[in-house]
């Protein structure tokens, strides 16, 4: 059987917008400007990447919720509405498979857990069905919490 690759775009939301994400320094963060749509409206986003590609899924990184102060759950809600055909993968800022776990069984799309957020990794069996897991690395530096597989956050890129 062929490989397929499939091309998953990623939101960064922050303050109810997209904005363009760079090298993790959120307080640089600025809202999205694009050829693709003629704002940084979540849904205005979405549209203009629909225009140039049937995508299949989009992934979500919600950076209220990993920064601990609110989230996006409405706004994934309103893009769940208006494109149900769409996936929606979100990371949440979930520091543990419960909070995955609800998320999903809300309906709200598939939980991303990422490094960055979690207080330890879960074990194989807790994870959510769907759950992913992403690996943060700011620079060279894997992003963890330091109770993440009971390591020091020190991990080396390779």
């Amino acid at each position: 059987m062929p490989a397929s690759l499939a091309l998953i775009p990623v939101l960064d939301l922050m303050d109810g917008q997209v904005v363009r994400a760079f090298g993790g320094r959120r307080d640089e963060y600025r809202p999205l400007e694009s050829a693709l749509c003629d704002s940084s409206r979540p849904e205005a986003v979405v549209e203009g990447l629909l225009a140039l590609y049937p995508f299949r899924r989009i992934y979500i990184a919600d950076l209220d919720a990993i920064l601990g102060r609110g989230n996006h759950g409405s706004v994934v809600e309103r893009l769940q509405r208006l494109h149900p055909d769409l996936e929606f993968w979100v990371d949440g800022g979930f520091s543990g498979t419960a909070a995955a776990q609800a998320w999903q069984a809300a309906g709200r799309g598939r939980p991303v857990l990422g490094s960055e957020s979690l207080a330890v990794l879960p074990e194989r069996d807790a994870w959510p069905a769907q759950g992913v897991l992403s690996l943060d690395f700011r620079e060279t530096i894997f992003s963890v919490r330091p109770l993440c597989c009971n390591t020091p956050n020190t991990g080396r890129q390779r």
